[in-house]
This record gives C-alpha cells, structure tokens and sequence, in this order.
C-alpha cells in the first residue's frame, strides 16, 4: 500500500467516525483522547474513561443513553481500561460495541 492509499484509507476511517459520532458515543481513555479527536472534526459525545468513576458506571449509563458505543481505548490499557473489558461490561448493561483494533 502506497502513502496515497493510506491517506486515502484514514480520511474515509475518519470520515466514517465523524458520521457515526453523530448518534453514537466513542469512549477514549483521556482527555488528550478526547481533545485529539475534537481536533480531528470527532465533536460529538465522546466520553473519557478516566475520569473517577467505574468502567460498570460509565457503562451502564451509556446502556440507559445509547444502543451502541464505540470504544477507542490502546491495548496497553490497566485490566480495567482494555477494550475487552470495556466491551464486555457495556454488553452487560445492554449497549452494543464497536472496539478498535489498531496498535496501542
């Protein structure tokens, strides 16, 4: 794959989360996450995952708001940070996920 194709590649993964963001929450793990991703055109609700209260919290309030969120998180997070974790106590509280899969 040539530069191009990569750029080309990113704008549309970007483009796709951009319009995706509109309806559905993205959840990073800090606030640099959070204003990388503003700074990216990402301004909807995107919630940061540090921030003093527990993973089964924030999930369950996302599965009372939302049917589904997408989870942005490395894979180099503490056990309760990864997205495994993430995915599966929101699947728990009724909310549908999408993970990331890049490198950490």
């Amino acid at each position: 794959m040539d530069y191009v194709e990569l750029h080309d590649d990113l704008e549309r993964v970007l483009d796709d989360l951009i319009e995706k963001n509109r309806f559905v929450p993205v959840i990073v793990e800090g606030e640099y996450d959070r204003r990388a991703l503003h700074e990216l055109g990402v301004l909807g609700d995107v919630r940061v995952l540090n921030r003093g209260n527990s993973i089964l919290a924030l999930c369950e309030t996302l599965a009372r708001e939302h049917r589904e969120a997408i989870i942005l998180t490395d894979w180099t997070s503490g056990a309760d940070g990864s997205p495994a974790t993430c995915a599966t106590r929101s699947r728990r509280a009724g909310c549908g996920t999408t993970t990331s899969c890049g490198p950490g």
